[in-house]
């Protein structure tokens, strides 16, 4: 969960990087409600990561200059 002021999550603050939790997604072990974690979860991972990429965009140019 990011923070709504820094659009930072509490463990990048803490750890200084970001989680890679990943997970095995074997569906046909998987119950429905599993399923829709599991997917839910790795399309936010996707999301985060290119907001994170974004950003790091956004910030090099002025860091550059």
């Amino acid at each position: 969960m990011l923070s709504a002021m820094t659009d930072i999550s509490p463990f990048f603050v803490n750890k200084g990087y970001h989680s890679s939790l990943q997970f095995q997604t074997a569906y046909e072990l998987m119950s429905q409600p599993a399923k829709k974690f599991v997917t839910d979860l790795e399309n936010t991972h996707a999301e985060l990561k290119q907001t994170i990429t974004e950003a790091q965009a956004r910030y090099q140019t002025p860091a550059d200059n």
